[in-house]
Order: C-alpha cells, then structure tokens, then sequence
C-alpha cells in the first residue's frame, strides 16, 4: 500500500540510482537491482544481468567519449500499491566531440519488496548522440 513515507524512501533510491549513474559508480548502481533485474531502453531487448548492463554502459560512453552525463528529475508518479515509480527526468549528455544531447525521458521503476530495482524501462530519443 503507498504511503509517504513509501514514497518519499523510493523517490530517494530513484535520485540516488541516477546520482550513481551519473559518476558511473558501479559498486553503488549494483545495489539498487534485486537479483533477478531486467534493464530496458526503450524497445531494445532487455538486460538481465548487472556485468552485461556494465558492459554495455561503459563500452557505449567510452566508444562515445561521453564526458558529461546527467539525469535532473523533475516529478514522480506513483501507483496505488506502491510497486512502481514512475520519474520524468531531462538527461543531460556530452561528448567530447562537442556533440550535445538534452531531452526528456521517462523511466518506469518497479520494485520488489525490499526496495530492490526489479525492473528498468526508460523511454527517450537522444537523436544520433550515440553513433
């Protein structure tokens, strides 16, 4: 069942995951994914190992030589049972390069019963930031 403290103890793991995925802190972004995660953008096959989402992550900012990388949250929704949060977020990317990206996304959270991240599904266009 929501409550504010429910909410207000998942909207800080939310701000505290994109904190850690912002200096790519992978010893804290571990900890917030239960065992059994699943990690989506948008209609991509999802990833349901931590070391391949690290891979992943780090391969595609090295292979872009992204030097910033942040994620301001602007509002949540919750629902009733208090199983999902749901963050809108304006990332922030830059690459050394010159090229720029900034732009909305929405990122749907679900938890498990011991505020573990079991599953990551964010929606956003970053254009062609990444090729």
């Amino acid at each position: 069942m929501l409550t504010e403290q429910l909410t207000a103890r998942r909207e800080q793991i939310v701000r505290d995951y994109y904190d850690s995925n912002d200096t790519q802190d992978w010893d804290v972004i571990r900890s917030f994914f239960a065992p059994q995660m699943e990690f989506r953008v948008g209609n991509a096959e999802p990833i349901r190992s931590l070391d391949v989402l690290q891979e992943n992550v780090e391969g595609n900012l090295k292979s872009c030589e992204v030097t910033v990388m942040l994620h301001l949250i602007e509002s949540f929704i919750h629902d009733p049972q208090g199983r999902y949060c749901v963050s809108e977020i304006e990332v922030q990317l830059a690459r050394a390069d010159g090229r720029t990206f900034t732009g909305p996304c929405v990122a749907v959270f679900r938890f498990d019963d011991e505020d573990r991240i079991e599953s990551y599904h964010a929606y956003l266009d970053p254009g062609h930031f990444w090729l």
